[in-house]
């Protein structure tokens, strides 16, 4: 057996789900790594275009979700909601998710700066979530990996109480150790407030996850055997 549910076991599929309707949250994002799974409640546009939208049927009241996909050398990534998904690569710290969220817009237009956005009362104004709507779209994207890349996704619990460069800081020093790091942000955050439930994943990329025989190592063997 080398499938579960339609996904190969080569595949490692990650999901943070704050609120109510988790598990059909869950199935829902399945549906990035493979459009036949779990029809009933979802339409995808195909593995090529998901990065354009994916629909889901709201079915719950009130979920944000991020969720990663990570397979062969790549990771799809999709959300809804508020909960973010970050990337340490190397030193760089992204952030690879866009709020959706009523305080996300006003810095988008301009109306409120990034700094002054961590003073706002409008934190928790989502303006996506499962069961707002009947018909819910989910912003996906999909990354190349790199060995040791670090994926964290989190609630906003923790994003509101902690900066990001005091997150990439914690872990940036503990990246072989991340059960360590993810407890030693949750406390951070509850240490800093703790105003709202705090969930942190993190996931790191072994260099032997990744394939061995993609195009450029096919490449260069056909050129040995010339």
């Amino acid at each position: 057996m080398n499938e579960l549910f339609g996904i190969p076991l080569d595949t490692l599929l990650v999901v943070l789900a704050i609120g109510l309707g988790v598990a059909f949250g869950i199935l829902a994002l399945l549906a990035i790594r493979d459009p036949v799974l779990f029809r009933l409640g979802v339409r995808n546009f195909g593995r090529r275009r998901a990065r354009t939208g994916l629909i889901v049927l709201g079915l719950m009241l009130g979920t944000t979700i991020v969720a990663a996909v990570f397979f062969a050398n790549r990771v799809s990534i999709g959300h809804i909601g508020d909960s973010r998904c970050y990337r340490l690569r190397g030193e760089k710290f992204e952030q690879l998710t866009h709020d959706h969220s009523l305080l996300q817009e006003q810095i988008d237009s301009g109306q409120i700066t990034a700094e002054q956005a961590k003073y706002s009362l409008n934190k928790n104004l989502v303006t996506r979530a499962l069961g707002i709507e009947a018909i819910v779209p989910a912003d996906i994207a999909e990354y190349r990996l790199e060995p040791n890349d670090i994926y964290l996704l989190c609630s906003d619990g923790l994003t509101d109480m902690v900066d990001p460069d005091v997150v990439q800081g914690v872990v940036d020093d503990k990246r072989t150790e991340l059960a360590q790091a993810a407890a030693e942000l949750v406390d951070l955050a509850n240490q800093n407030g703790g105003r709202d439930n705090v969930s942190v994943i993190l996931v790191r990329v072994p260099p032997e996850f990744l394939p061995t025989s993609g195009w450029a190592q096919r490449f260069l063997a056909r050129k040995k055997g010339t």
